[in-house]
């Protein structure tokens, strides 16, 4: 595997769902225990200790009732979550050059993977790769000082993240509700809408974050006339094409459709996107920032 040696700004993990995870942790869980939220009260239990006595409502009630009544308040537990990072290794995830002025996605999908690393050490939280390779698919979690990163080949085939979802059905108990799903893809081509109507049945709090270059995937450029290397992924071989104006003008308006239909399909299905458009570490961080602020700012509304 290799690791990016830049670090993030680490970005708060905003929940969607109440999460079932890990005791220790930052986050409102399911479960009640040692926290800070109230969410209920009840009767004194004999073996319950004297500080989930809430005092004021056991003097209320002992006044009402002329006898001694304790009530104790009860708190949802604080938990560290669960964080899966569902990765997509095709050769088409490899694309770029650092020495060229358009995306390098393999360093761009490595700041991806240190925000989000940084994050989940800040949070706690225990964290998972899984992706599909031509040689194997599954899931892995990384220890405590691990780092994410890539493989050195990314060689899976067309439906790896399909495949990759699939295998990750099967593994309900690592993969409870509330757990982190960030899905790090160009997304040129979408996954099915089961697939993601699935994994929030399932509860899973799904993240696409969406690693396109802004010029070439996202539009295209006015290259009408110029001669344009072109690298076949697969293969790594390398063809010169000329595209009239026209022709160039008719791809930028497919790619731009293409990418506004992907970003309305991600809010119909009512998942919230982030959109890597660069390597740059600073730059991945802000845009997880801003994803998390605007979490921050729906709170309530699901």
């Amino acid at each position: 595997m290799i690791a990016v040696t830049a670090q993030a700004t680490p970005f708060p993990l905003v929940p969607r769902f109440q999460i079932e995870g890990l005791s220790g942790g930052v986050l409102q869980s399911l479960r009640r225990g040692r926290g800070s939220e109230p969410v209920a009260t009840r009767p004194y239990r004999r073996g319950d200790s004297t500080r989930t006595i809430d005092w004021a409502a056991s003097a209320r009630l002992s006044a009402a009732s002329g006898d001694d009544q304790f009530v104790v308040r009860e708190y949802r537990a604080e938990e560290a979550p669960r964080v899966a990072v569902v990765l997509d290794l095709r050769p088409e995830m490899d694309l770029g050059d650092p020495e060229l002025p358009w995306l390098d996605k393999r360093a761009a999908v490595g700041a991806v993977l240190e925000a989000i690393g940084a994050s989940a050490r800040q949070a706690r939280a225990r964290l998972a790769m899984a992706g599909a390779t031509a040689e194997a698919n599954g899931l892995r979690w990384l220890g405590e000082n691990d780092r994410p990163g890539l493989p050195l080949t990314l060689d899976a085939p067309p439906d790896a993240l399909v495949q990759t979802f699939l295998a990750l059905r099967r593994r309900r108990e690592d993969l409870p509700s509330g757990t982190f799903v960030f899905v790090v893809s160009d997304f040129l081509e979408p996954l099915p809408a089961a697939l993601w109507s699935e994994a929030l049945a399932r509860r899973w709090d799904v993240v696409p974050v969406v690693v396109q270059d802004p010029v070439w995937e996202a539009s295209f450029p006015a290259v009408g006339g110029v001669l344009v290397p072109v690298a076949d992924p697969r293969d790594g071989s390398i063809r010169a094409i000329r595209l009239r104006g026209g022709e160039a003008r008719r791809l930028a308006a497919e790619h731009e459709e293409r990418r506004a239909e992907l970003l309305l399909t991600f809010q119909r299905a009512g998942l919230d996107s982030v959109l890597a458009e660069t390597s740059s570490v600073a730059g991945v961080a802000a845009a997880f920032a801003r994803w998390a602020a605007g979490r921050q700012s729906r709170r309530g509304r699901w």
